[in-house]
């Protein structure tokens, strides 16, 4: 009778860690132990003459997009994960297509290949209101071929996908930082590189949503 006792506990906990459509997560950076955050500061973007980078201006009055960078755990780092092929509560798998959107300022998480991140100038990664398409796949970053539930402290890899592109391109952070008026905030971005040490995030389930 324990043995069954304890086989249900253990169900119970492994099924407690399942993100499923609609979750609450946060992401943490192993590298740098800090999180996948966004706020109401438009996205820095290269300047191509200079090469410095400029908080965009002019250009929010033709797109409105959230700057994302790395910051210790808050509000600003929360994020609603979803589907639009599975329902409400549905378990996110391995492989599959995803969307982040932000929890305070409603904005989908974005990969932005025509501008520069602000330091190492790979592909810049904003937020922007416009719904885009579930373009993040989540990836197992020890077992790649992994398509199985995606379960609260994996650790994992975000892939952007769209179909006019071939690269695998993926989400990283770094150490380097870049400074708006006067606050330094440390660089995500994209990039088409190799896989490393600094593409690897640990996805922290907060909630559920209500239903």
């Amino acid at each position: 009778m324990n043995e069954l006792v304890k086989v249900f506990e253990e169900s119970v906990l492994e099924d407690s860690r399942i993100i499923r459509n609609g979750s609450i997560v946060a992401l943490r950076h192993i590298s740098t132990g800090k999180y996948l955050s966004s706020s109401n500061k438009n996205c820095p973007m290269v300047e191509l003459s200079t090469g410095r980078f400029i908080s965009i201006l002019i250009a929010h009055l033709f797109e409105s997009s959230n700057m994302v960078y790395c910051d210790d755990f808050g509000p600003n780092a929360l994020w609603s994960m979803n589907s639009s092929t599975k329902s409400i509560n549905s378990a996110i798998n391995y492989g599959k297509p995803i969307q982040l959107r932000h929890e305070i300022f409603s904005k989908f998480f974005y990969t932005d290949m025509d501008k520069k991140s602000p330091i190492s100038n790979h592909f810049r990664v904003c937020c922007y209101e416009k719904e885009r398409k579930d373009h993040w796949i989540i990836g197992n970053y020890h077992h790649q071929n992994d398509n199985g539930n995606v379960k609260s402290q994996d650790i994992i890899t975000l892939q952007w996908k769209q179909s006019e592109v071939n690269e695998n391109i993926l989400l990283r952070s770094h150490e380097f930082k870049f400074k708006i008026k006067n606050e330094d905030y440390q660089e995500v971005v994209a990039h088409d590189q190799r896989t490393g040490g600094n593409d690897q995030w640990c996805i922290e389930l907060i909630g559920y949503r209500d239903t």
